[in-house]
């Protein structure tokens, strides 16, 4: 756990050169971050002189971990974020590196919270996006707007431990310990997050809520919606029960 009692992760989809990961790594170490995970079908064969860049990162290579899936790299996650320079109506940004510092001071103490960084040649795409709670946009210029892997993360991480720093209340403390006004509900796991949407959907098409064209549209602002809320485990058993039920339809 971090400093500041907040578990952050930098999560990379299907990175392709040994030596950004390596960089990464490096750059993780400056922000004193130690939790890297590797996402997708077509991981690096994680050779550790190969990879890192320096001495500080080799830490956090050994303790490197890899999924198959960016949906189960994000399962145990209680927030996650996704990193992009593009905007739209399927990528609203709602949160920049400038805006980090409020946002975490809204997270519990002991929160586990990723940030997701998409390929080297073409970032994350519209579905993982739509996995992440919250969406990080890096502005850059429309004439150089490309950056590399290593300098989004520089850019993100770099402005989460000035924020850790400015509020963050010491490595003394554990979750059960906390004082109470720090001792608030985790956000729920992504993966349970995921099954709440899963379970809304064929819900609120039973009731004719989905109707037409915009079914999809519909349900991606919900996602961003419940996203922003960060509701706690508790909350989603409310709200798949309340799905479940609404399923059912009315007794008679």
């Amino acid at each position: 756990m971090g400093e500041d009692g907040l578990n952050a992760a930098v999560v990379l989809v299907e990175p392709r050169n040994a030596g950004n990961v390596g960089l990464v790594a490096r750059t993780m170490a400056n922000f004193a971050l130690s939790r890297l995970i590797l996402a997708g079908p077509t991981l690096l064969p994680v050779e550790k002189d190969q990879l890192a860049a320096r001495v500080e990162g080799r830490p956090i290579l050994d303790a490197l971990v890899r999924h198959e899936s960016l949906e189960a790299a994000l399962a145990e996650e209680e927030v996650t974020v996704a990193i992009t320079r593009r905007v739209g109506k399927e990528r609203p940004g709602d949160l920049f590196p400038d805006t980090l510092g409020a946002f975490r001071r809204g997270l519990p103490f002991g929160t586990r919270i990723a940030f997701v960084f998409g390929r080297e040649s073409n970032g994350l795409r519209t579905e993982e996006a739509r996995l992440c709670h919250r969406r990080l946009r890096i502005a850059t210029t429309d004439e150089a707007p490309s950056l590399n892997l290593a300098q989004a993360v520089a850019v993100v991480t770099g402005r989460w431990y000035e924020a850790v720093a400015e509020i963050g209340p010491g490595p003394h403390l554990t979750r059960k310990g906390v004082p109470a006004s720090l001792a608030l509900e985790p956000p729920g796991k992504a993966a349970s997050f995921a099954a709440l949407m899963a379970a809304l959907e064929p819900a609120l098409r039973s009731i004719g809520y989905l109707e037409g064209d915009r079914d999809e549209d519909t349900m991606n602002s919900l996602r961003r919606l419940l996203g922003r809320a960060m509701p706690t485990e508790r909350e989603i058993r409310m709200l798949r029960g309340l799905a479940n039920k609404i399923g059912k339809g009315p007794v008679t």
